[in-house]
């Protein structure tokens, strides 16, 4: 969240009890941990509470239909469509197929 890596903690860990001293550090420690969760779960609900009245799902979902109708197009339109003719098969009407001796012969 904050990308505060090892390095970083140690200094904060040191400065802390440097300022505070190892009696109240702990103290702090924990009153710091939940202050931070408390602001979280509060900007958590204030955020639900937000998207939940704007209806941002339903506009999120309806911007995510019109991306792939998009796509769609740009595909059809990009792709050669002109595709070749399939062969023609024969017709029932015209009877059966003349056999290969028939050919050899005739």
């Amino acid at each position: 969240m904050f990308d505060i890596g090892f390095a970083e903690l140690l200094v904060i860990a040191v400065v802390g009890l440097l300022v505070l001293g190892p009696d109240r550090l702990p103290e702090a420690t924990r009153t710091g941990v939940l202050w931070l969760g408390r602001l979280r779960r509060s900007l958590t609900r204030a955020r639900e509470t937000i998207s939940r009245e704007l209806n941002t799902d339903e506009i999120r979902q309806q911007l995510y239909n019109e991306d792939i109708l998009r796509e769609l197009r740009e595909r059809a339109h990009s792709t050669d469509t002109t595709f070749p003719e399939p062969p023609i098969a024969p017709s029932p009407e015209s009877g059966p197929e003349p056999s290969r001796a028939d050919q050899r012969d005739g």
